[in-house]
């Protein structure tokens, strides 16, 4: 319903006049919906179609861009021997068997998800906050099973299965058409695997090895051209929440592909040696931003701790040590500020080299923290030896801290024996008050996770300096 008011100007020797026009549009809009809903829906089925789909592919591809952390996969699903349903009982027992068949896949997904028919047997399912290995394959598993039930179509009953391909988001994927792709190939790996199996899209060798050439020639332009970032994770205090430092974490604003994270390409980064000019960029921005916290004028910038991640190349050059001295004090920063976060296997190989290092650094006041301490092949009477101020608690054991016995127990061995050697205990992938409160009985002195807060931009950094807002993380 439509109200028009026209309101005419009061003129001499005459009152204000009103029209009021009232017309009714409910069955306009009636079918504009129909319409819009034939653009979007199968006819047979009434589930999305192909373009509806497409759609919204691609606002998840969008999303992963602007947030790389979450993630979808693409599941392709393909009758096996549809056609033979067809042609021995006619299209009507077709089109029964793919009604039927739609209905168990919706019954099976997550208010999330999505299912849509693109044409003939075809299906699709988009999968989003997808955990790798985990929702979608469970799914998959799932939808095979359902799919083996025998349907009833008028007194004939049909037993089928499907083929299904799984492709999980990637940053090679531009567009709805790349996905989908990539989930059809695996489609196609699953059926030539003998029908009713999935399979997950995996590039091939030589593609593999292309996207891999392309990578590395975009990565080594990527300092030159300022595509490098830093990003920082807060790190606290378990005894009153108050602000110790920094991790630095370096990601890659990649212009096509949006923002990147470490995983993407750092092992790229190892294997060609791109990681030496790129730990260097590191280190030095790292500190140059500690000297512009600094110079924000807030006294808190003058406590703030940094740790900084080196891989065990970067930490065994001839030059690493000199070059980080030189760094710090081009920065005019204090050596106690800056922590260097090694893994175990960067040093625990027993090489007098790795210990002389370490030393060298010790002396200069930087500081040195085992990284992801518990994952590797340590030592424990070779640790004791090690000039090393901190351990690091993995993420993994963290998180299964409060789910399961065993974590808490490693947990608990890890902070015992850091202080039993006297090193400071940090955990790494704090989620919840519950680990926060565990973690604090357990002994450990700092804490760094999304509770606390994820990993921010510089400029948000330095307004938190300026406004006084990075003294204390409230309960």
């Amino acid at each position: 319903m439509v109200f028009n008011v026209s309101h005419f100007q009061q003129a001499a020797d005459y009152p204000l006049g009103i029209i009021v026009q009232i017309q009714d549009i409910s069955d306009r809009k009636k079918i504009e919906a129909s319409l819009l809903h034939t653009a979007y829906h199968d006819a047979l089925i009434s589930l999305p179609n192909r373009v509806y789909f497409r759609e919204q592919l691609a606002k998840a591809i969008a999303r992963v861009k602007r947030n790389p952390s979450t993630q979808f996969a693409v599941m392709f699903l393909d009758f096996d021997r549809f056609k033979s349903v067809n042609d021995s009982l006619g299209h009507s027992a077709g089109d029964q068997l793919l009604i039927g068949f739609s209905k168990r896949i919706q019954a099976a997904l997550r208010p999330t998800d999505m299912v849509a028919r693109l044409g003939g047997d075809e299906f699709a399912v988009l999968v989003e906050d997808v955990q790798l290995g985990d929702n979608a394959l469970e799914l998959a598993t799932g939808l095979q099973e359902m799919s083996r039930e025998p349907f009833q179509t008028g007194d004939t009953e049909i037993t089928s299965s499907a083929s299904i391909g799984i492709c999980y988001s990637a940053p090679r994927h531009e567009t709805p058409d790349d996905v989908i792709r990539d989930a059809v190939s695996a489609m196609y790996k699953a059926k030539a695997a003998g029908k009713a199996q999935h399979a997950v899209f995996d590039l091939s060798p030589h593609g593999r090895a292309s996207a891999d050439l392309q990578l590395e020639n975009e990565l080594r332009h990527a300092i030159a051209l300022g595509e490098l970032r830093l990003h920082y994770q807060p790190q606290h205090r378990f005894g009153d929440r108050s602000l110790y430092g920094y991790e630095a974490l370096i990601r890659w604003a990649h212009p096509k592909r949006g923002l990147l994270y470490p995983a993407t390409f750092l092992a790229l980064a190892e294997e060609t040696g791109l990681i030496f000019p790129i730990g260097k960029w590191v280190i030095t921005e790292a500190c140059q931003e500690m000297k512009r916290w600094r110079e924000a004028g807030h006294q808190q910038g003058d406590m703030l701790h940094m740790s900084v991640n080196i891989s065990s190349r970067e930490f065994n050059q001839p030059n690493f040590v000199p070059f980080v001295i030189s760094t710090l004090t081009d920065a005019q920063i204090p050596a106690s500020l800056l922590t260097i976060e090694l893994t175990e296997s960067a040093f625990m190989d027993g090489t007098q080299g790795g210990v002389a290092a370490l030393s060298a650094l010790r002396a200069a006041g930087i500081k040195i923290s085992i990284d992801d301490f518990g994952t590797g092949y340590s030592s424990l009477s070779y640790l004791a030896t090690l000039p090393i101020d901190s351990l690091k608690t993995d993420h993994s054991f963290v998180n299964k801290m409060t789910e399961t016995a065993e974590a808490k127990e490693i947990v608990r061995a890890i902070a015992t024996l850091g202080r039993a050697l006297g090193k400071s205990i940090f955990a790494e992938g704090v989620e919840t008050e519950a680990q926060w409160r565990t973690l604090l009985e357990l002994g450990c002195d700092y804490g760094q996770g999304n509770l606390c807060s994820p990993a921010i931009s510089a400029d948000e950094i330095t307004q938190r300096i300026s406004t006084s807002r990075i003294i204390r993380l409230a309960p």
